[in-house]
């Protein structure tokens, strides 16, 4: 994805381009950075939902990119289905059911009031919430199981980041399965 942003850069020039590149630059230190401060937090509340047989993402924008990415993640670790969904999607579809677990994706201010419309449809159907967010959202945080806090940065990147939770996410849930017995690649 980086490289793709970086040919972009390439093509539009100009001083978006050397902010968007300025900005990309410090994305490897802070993707290292995120992994260790998330790692721990990440495998106790994958370890809540390893019994689950399907795992639902959703995402607006650069978000529905992680999302997309978390479920196939999950669905190359483990053997169960995830589905990414775009965010105005789970509303219309209702595929979450009591019980199963939705990640959530909030990380720009375009995605606030319908991913807290999305929390409290999770809540009202007695599902389990893990959201990432990019700021402090306490109306939705006050609605989801978990929230797991990543760096704002520009829409154009934010997958990039919002991604590390996800990846850690998909990898601790894997390893809580596997010692369940449910089942892992590796086994």
């Amino acid at each position: 994805m980086a490289l793709l942003v970086r040919l972009a850069q390439e093509f539009v020039g100009g001083a978006h381009a050397h902010h968007l590149g300025a900005e990309l630059d410090t994305i490897p230190s802070l993707v290292d950075a995120l992994a260790l401060a998330l790692d721990a937090q990440i495998a106790t509340i994958a370890s809540e939902v390893a019994a689950a047989r399907l795992l639902l993402f959703a995402g607006l924008g650069p978000n529905y990119a992680a999302a997309a990415f978390g479920a196939a993640k999950i669905k190359e670790l483990s053997p169960i289905h995830a589905l990414a969904l775009p965010l105005e999607e789970y509303h219309h579809y209702r595929s979450q059911k009591a019980g199963d677990p939705l990640v959530l994706v909030v990380t720009d201010a375009a995605s606030h009031g319908r991913a807290l419309d999305t929390a409290l449809v999770s809540q009202a159907v007695g599902g389990w919430t893990l959201a990432v967010v990019a700021e402090d959202l306490p109306e939705v945080a006050s609605r989801v199981n978990h929230t797991v806090q990543v760096p704002s940065i520009r829409p154009e990147l934010a997958a990039l980041v919002s991604s590390i939770p996800l990846h850690l996410f998909a990898y601790h849930f894997a390893q809580a399965r596997d010692a369940l017995g449910l089942g892992y690649p590796g086994s």
